[in-house]
C-alpha cells in the first residue's frame, strides 16, 4: 500500500518512526519530511497532491488535528475517499495513544 503520513510537522520523530515500521511492513511511504519542495512556492499544496494524487491510505500521526496542513490533508482523504487509519494501532499492538 502507498500510505502518506499526515501530522504536526514539528514532530519529525513520529513521522521517521512511522516510515520505517510501515517500510518493514512492506508499505510505500510517502513521508512529507523527506519530501523536499524547496523553495515551491505553494509546498503545502504541492503535499496535499500527493494524498490525492498517490496515497492508497493516509496515517494519522499523533497532533495531527492541531496541524492545519495535517486537517486539510484529511479532508482531502475523506473527500477523494482515501483511506484514514492510526499506524500506532496497527504497528504497536497496546498501543493506547
Amino acid at each position: 500500500m502507498i500510505v502518506y503520513l499526515s501530522g504536526p510537522p514539528e514532530n519529525v520523530e513520529d513521522f521517521m518512526v512511522a516510515a520505517a515500521k510501515l517500510r518493514a511492513a512492506g508499505h510505500l511511504v510517502l513521508n512529507p519530511v523527506e519530501i523536499d519542495v524547496g523553495e515551491v512556492p505553494q509546498a503545502g499544496n504541492l503535499k496535499l497532491a500527493y494524498v490525492t494524487d498517490f496515497a492508497e491510505g493516509v496515517a494519522k500521526l499523533p497532533g495531527w488535528k492541531e496541524s492545519k496542513w495535517a486537517m486539510a490533508e484529511h479532508e482531502k482523504a475523506v473527500t477523494f475517499g482515501v483511506p484514514i487509519f492510526d499506524p500506532w494501532h496497527v504497528l504497536t499492538p497496546g498501543w493506547d495513544g
